[in-house]
């Protein structure tokens, strides 16, 4: 019998706190691209997805700390060959309180990176 794989979940608020800080690394202790390389790059490659919570009010994240989170996934050498939307679901669950726009954001910036990884080919 396979052993069946279950998605790590990925808690923002528990991880980075209420206020994220940064794009890069350099910024902040609490910058998206730490919290990817760090924390969501290793589970993917551990668990194979992910869930990333982020419950509404809990987290206030800047559009420029989104986008590096999530088109910093697809940028990465594993995960750059995506070009499908339902491929990417299938690794990364979004957890987001539909009450905000930090979903409707999350996925503008998902199907922007999905684009240019269409076009690098």
């Amino acid at each position: 019998m396979t052993e069946k794989m279950y998605p790590q979940v990925v808690d923002v608020h528990a991880l980075v706190g209420r206020y994220p800080g940064g794009r890069y690394r350099e910024h902040s202790p609490t910058s998206a691209e730490a919290l990817r390389d760090d924390v969501i790059i290793p589970a993917l490659q551990q668990h194979g997805s992910v869930v990333i919570k982020c419950d509404g009010d809990q987290v206030i994240m800047g559009s420029s700390w989104l986008e590096e989170l999530l088109g910093g996934i697809l940028r990465n050498e594993h995960y750059k060959h995506i070009t499908q939307r339902s491929e990417f679901d299938k690794l990364v669950i979004l957890n987001f309180n539909p009450e905000t726009d930090d979903l409707a954001r999350a996925n503008d910036i998902i199907d922007a990176q999905l684009k240019r990884n269409t076009a690098n080919g």
